[in-house]
């Protein structure tokens, strides 16, 4: 071996020594810190393990019961919107936006033919607002639950008025003949009108104007034109009635 290689090996083996060293310190800290770490305690894992399972079965259960109250409607529930949706039908066909049909009366009411004269006062001939009106009233007061005009459904808010040559209702003007269809009693609305002596309609005949009154198994009213609108009404609470509490 040559006398170089020879002095050059302690320092090899120095090398080596310390390397194996530090391996081993470095071996021995990692146990030591692991020794040392926390440990896991079996019994509390079984009792995390068991909530959960507890907690993870409620969850189900309540999954189950919301699906279940979700699918049946509860009887009040049901009443009541049965009810809301019964409220929300009469109401509609009081203010007149629904359809109506059923028995009834027609009335058709044209002015009286007269003679051609330039000289000759027409307005007695002439059907007027003032007649309808009184004819409106006469049904009204007779029973009839519903009625039209030409087309027009008559409401609370309804004006039969005169406009110059056409009689306004709904702000339509409406011309000759007058067709006036009410719903109720066919018997008890003919009689108010045909049958009453001095009435109206014994009047406008009496000048020639022409009043055609037919009972009706079926009259067909359409629903107001256009909705009513309200500036200044608004929705009250109702007043307590005598002998209620309060």
């Amino acid at each position: 071996m040559p006398a170089e290689r020879i002095r050059r090996l302690p320092w090899a083996m120095m090398l080596t020594s310390a390397v194996l060293g530090l391996v081993l310190a470095a071996q021995l800290n990692y146990q030591r810190r692991l020794a040392a770490g926390p440990r896991v305690d079996a019994a509390r894992v079984d009792q995390i393990l068991s909530l959960y399972e507890a907690q993870r079965s409620e969850n189900e259960a309540l999954r189950q019961r919301l699906a279940e109250v979700s699918a049946t409607p509860t009887p009040l529930g049901a009443g009541r919107l049965e009810e809301v949706e019964r409220r929300l039908d009469l109401l509609s066909r009081f203010a007149g936006l629904a359809p109506l049909q059923g028995p009834g009366v027609r009335a058709v009411v044209s002015d009286a033919v007269t003679p051609v004269q330039t000289d000759l006062d027409q307005n007695p001939y002439t059907v007027h607002d003032q007649d309808l009106l009184l004819m409106v009233n006469e049904l009204w007061a007779a029973g009839a639950e519903a009625m039209a005009m030409n087309g027009q459904r008559l409401v609370g808010g309804s004006e039969i008025r005169c406009s110059g040559p056409v009689i306004n209702v709904n702000d339509y003007g409406l011309t000759p003949p007058y067709r006036i269809e009410a719903i109720g009693d066919p018997e008890t609305l003919n009689g108010a009108l045909a049958n009453l002596r001095g009435g109206i309609v014994d009047q406008l005949r009496n000048v020639g104007i022409d009043v055609r009154i037919t009972k009706e198994t079926n009259v067909v009213l359409p629903g107001l034109a256009r909705e009513p609108s309200f500036r200044f009404a608004r929705p009250a609470a109702m007043p307590a009635t005598p002998g209620q509490g309060g």
